[in-house]
């Protein structure tokens, strides 16, 4: 049965997310070669909820072709379900600086959302911030901007009419993100505001240097000049920001 498939998947998710946050305090202590191995623990389990959900056979649809029917409930879940397993495996891929395998799993994710019209722009606004970080499979910002633009205007629009939504942090988090990475700084303060309201207003602040200056620094090595644009805008969203912590 489907909800015994479900409860299986969140079982194995939750131990991959405890595994995560493990991994995150023992880096914090500097003990890395034990926090590499908790982060590998969670793939494990991630892998597994992957094959749990392979195993029902939906993602025989074509995601890269129209879709011949509308999803039935039932895919609708299983993509749900799919899609957050392929968001949480590129978290744990890129905290094992496994930039190359983090943007595969962020593309199918971004592929499944797209397709069954999911709320969460996790794997997308990811895929972007990874595909400037990866090796092999990096892509400049310009080669981006389309793509960047596409989900903002997709998130403004799902945020202006679904009220449930304006009330969560993410969703505005990743449109501030998507805003910075185009450079408009008004629109970015505006959405990074607003993803801090139900949480700290340092979180807005902290979430802008470190999505942000972690891509600068990537595309400082291919687009001197891109880098350059993104570090004035960093800056001056930390003056303004910096004014709701105080």
């Amino acid at each position: 049965m489907m909800t015994d498939l479900f409860d299986r998947v969140l079982v194995l998710m939750k131990k991959a997310r405890l595994l995560r946050k493990r991994g995150e305090a023992l880096r914090r202590e500097e003990r890395e070669e034990d926090a590499v191995k908790a982060f590998e623990e969670a793939v494990e389990n991630i892998e597994e909820a992957l094959s749990e959900l392979d195993n029902t056979g939906w993602h025989g649809i074509d995601l890269e072709g129209e879709p011949k029917a509308p999803a039935s409930c039932e895919q609708s879940n299983i993509a749900y379900h799919w899609a957050n397993c392929l968001g949480s495996m590129g978290g744990v891929q890129r905290r094992l600086d496994q930039y190359d395998e983090a943007v595969k799993s962020y593309e199918k994710g971004a592929l499944i959302e797209e397709r069954f019209h999911l709320r969460s722009t996790y794997n997308r606004v990811n895929f972007v911030k990874s595909s400037l970080q990866a090796n092999e499979r990096r892509r400049s910002l310009g080669q981006l901007q389309d793509q960047i633009t596409r989900i903002a205007r997709f998130l403004e629009k799902q945020l202006q009419n679904d009220a449930t939504l304006r009330g969560t942090s993410w969703a505005w988090a990743d449109l501030g993100d998507c805003l910075a990475l185009t450079g408009n700084v008004d629109g970015a303060e505006n959405a990074y505001r607003r993803a801090s309201i139900d949480t700290a207003p340092a979180w807005a602040l902290g979430s802008t240097l470190g999505v942000v200056s972690e891509v600068i620094e990537a595309v400082r090595d291919t687009d001197l000049l891109a880098a350059e644009k993104l570090t004035s805008v960093v800056e001056t969203l930390r003056v303004r920001l910096a004014k709701t912590t105080e």
